[in-house]
């Protein structure tokens, strides 16, 4: 924890000094420093205007832009795009800020709570772990953006701290009506046999969706499935985002496949590569169905922490069009790990994916832009990091080093419940063998 804290004091002082000096950010914060805060206002332009599945192409809920258009003032409504949104709207940013300190003081609340199960309780726990989520450089990205999932990570903080009741419930119908992949996170009740929450938050989902329909009348849902395998297919995505905080090696070679520099890589180590990757995609994906499998048929041998935070690793893990601000979903859930033995095992593995270690390294260039904060010109560096590199591996560890215990306990019980009742039918017989005689 000290060295987390230190190390984020340490980014922090280096990240002000840079911008003082240069008006920018490390990277990954600025891919564009004239884009800052506008995946917000993109999405705020689109929901007070036509056009949202069929022009834009977005792949978001409607539930998104009803959002979007409460939050946008209505003497900005006939702004002509969402740049003159930006402008003449930029004080509703604070929305985002507000929901990413709510999120991440919940977050301490919820990771506390586990905390004073164990060990004596420390007033400071709750402000330190507080400074330590809102510092994560995935939040701080999310934040530059100015994107949605801002405000999930506060629902999804919300309903951990609200416990598997109505309220759950629907901060988690909430979360999902925002960023619709989160309906992994259903697989938890599922498994759990808690079918009163399952179906209660599926209603509440279903019914918010249907209000926001009345409320926003443009839903073209075929569009929105179009637009989502688009989104994650798709040739023309740039090459320096796809990689900057990519989470998986998916991530890898659809940024090299549409990088200037594939041309230079041999076709037959390009698709032994890519075959590789997607076949450990692939086989980590069939570690975590077995396992979940075999410990569905005792539902009290896995947590619904658990399960919900080995779902998100995995949907970080085996795609490559999610973002990795992602990461900052797992943050309500990762309390499960705190106080278990594993933990301990898993710490720098965690550190190295919440840290900044996006520092240049490998192909980069630099261009000058206007930047949006500092209101002036300025040199920006678009480049591969070193968090690009490493944090793919640091994901592939935590899953497979949650996992394979799992496993093998789950393995060993089923097979020891196999045994017993195998033996039944011969222990049945040889007690009536020596009742007749």
């Amino acid at each position: 924890m000290t060295l987390l804290v230190v190390s984020q004091i340490i980014m922090l002082a280096y990240g002000i000094f840079l911008f003082l000096r240069s008006g920018r950010f490390p990277v990954p914060v600025f891919y564009d420093p004239y884009d800052t805060f506008m995946d917000f206002f993109n999405t705020n332009y689109w929901a007070v205007h036509a056009g949202r599945y069929d022009v834009w192409h977005s792949i978001y809920p409607i539930f998104t832009f009803v959002l979007g258009a409460a939050m946008t003032p209505a003497r900005c409504v006939s702004q002509l795009s969402s740049v003159g949104i930006r402008t003449c709207a930029s004080d509703s940013i604070g929305w985002i800020v507000a929901a990413y300190l709510a999120g991440a003081w919940v977050c301490a609340l919820v990771v506390t709570r586990k905390l004073d199960e164990t060990w004596p309780r420390r007033w400071w726990r709750v402000p330190v772990l507080t400074f330590v989520f809102a510092l994560a450089a995935p939040a701080l990205f999310a934040v530059e953006r100015g994107n949605y999932i801002v405000i999930v990570f506060l629902c999804l903080g919300l309903s951990e701290l609200s416990g598997r009741d109505w309220k759950g419930a629907l901060l988690l119908a909430l979360a999902i009506n925002l960023k619709q992949y989160l309906v992994v996170l259903w697989l938890a009740p599922f498994l759990k046999r808690r079918f009163d929450y399952l179906a209660l938050s599926v209603m509440m989902a279903l019914a918010i969706n249907w209000i926001s329909s009345i409320a926003l009348p443009d839903v073209h849902y075929s569009m929105l499935f179009e637009n989502m395998a688009g989104f994650s297919t798709g040739a023309s995505t740039s090459y320096f985002e796809k990689m900057w905080y990519a989470t998986s090696f998916s991530a890898w070679v659809k940024a090299i496949d549409n990088s200037p520099w594939v041309g230079r890589l041999s076709p037959l180590l390009f698709s032994l590569g890519s075959l590789g990757v997607y076949s450990l995609r692939w086989i980590s994906l069939a570690l975590v169905g077995v396992s979940l499998l075999l410990l569905a048929r005792d539902r009290d041998q896995i947590s619904w922490e658990e399960i919900s935070f080995v779902s998100l690793v995995s949907l970080m893990m085996l795609t490559d069009s999610i973002g990795g601000y992602a990461l900052i979903l797992a943050f309500p859930v990762a309390a499960v790990l705190v106080g278990r033995g594993r933990f301990e095992g898993m710490l720098v593995c965690l550190f190295i994916l919440v840290t900044p270690l996006d520092f240049p390294v490998g192909p980069s260039h630099i261009e000058r832009a206007w930047g949006y904060l500092i209101g002036r010109r300025s040199d920006y560096i678009a480049s591969l990091s070193l968090g690009a590199y490493i944090r793919p591996f640091a994901l592939l560890y935590l899953l497979w080093a949650f996992m394979l215990p799992q496993l093998r306990e789950a393995a060993k019980t089923y097979l020891a419940v196999a045994r017993r009742e195998s033996d039944a039918p011969l222990t049945r017989g040889s007690n009536e063998q020596h009742t007749h005689g």
